[in-house]
């Protein structure tokens, strides 16, 4: 019972308590997410994984087997340095927002997850981490739609990225908008 008690957010781990203030409501917002990728995560990786078997992508249902558990472990240890446990987390929305130019190739997916990512900065990190985080987002845009247009990648969903805002001006946008979020 000890156990449960110590993965509810209510539970301060000594080192973050004794940081106090901040560092503890962070660690409280981190912990209840965590908590809802585990619960939102059981489900939704459990049919991810099965339909990446069926239709033979092996290495792409290990990764979120991997990621998986990865979150889990960071859900259940809270001994583990915060920055680990958030830069996890990071990292995820990060990777989910380039994988999205695979996945749809809509820019507009990518920009939401590479959004989320910017938030989840400014959340987890403090103001230079978080505004870092708002500039590679918008030079991954930049850098996404550059590599497309001259033939350095490749995506089966090519057209759909150039459909709509050009990324040069989306990622302006995405750029004046993220540094509005982290600033406020």
């Amino acid at each position: 019972m000890e156990f449960l008690k110590r993965l509810l957010p209510a539970y301060t781990p000594v080192t973050i308590a004794a940081k106090g203030g901040l560092a503890v409501l962070r660690e409280k917002v981190l912990q209840s997410f965590l908590i809802g990728l585990f619960i939102l995560g059981v489900p939704g990786i459990g049919l991810a994984v099965v339909q990446s078997f069926q239709v033979g992508q092996t290495v792409l249902a290990i990764f979120y087997i991997v990621i998986f558990a990865w979150i889990s472990l960071g859900l259940v240890n809270r001994e583990w340095p915060f920055l680990l446990r958030a830069g996890t987390v990071l990292v995820i929305a990060y990777v989910l927002g380039i994988s999205q130019l695979w996945d749809s190739g809509s820019l507009g997916e990518v920009r939401l997850w590479l959004l989320i990512f910017v938030v989840l900065s400014a959340i987890f990190t403090n103001l230079w981490i978080s505004l870092g985080s708002a500039v590679l987002s918008a030079v991954t845009v930049f850098l996404m739609g550059r590599l497309l247009e001259v033939g350095a990648i490749n995506t089966p969903f090519k057209d759909v990225f150039f459909q709509g805002t050009p990324y040069v001006q989306s990622g302006i946008i995405s750029l004046m908008i993220s540094v509005g979020i982290v600033v406020s």
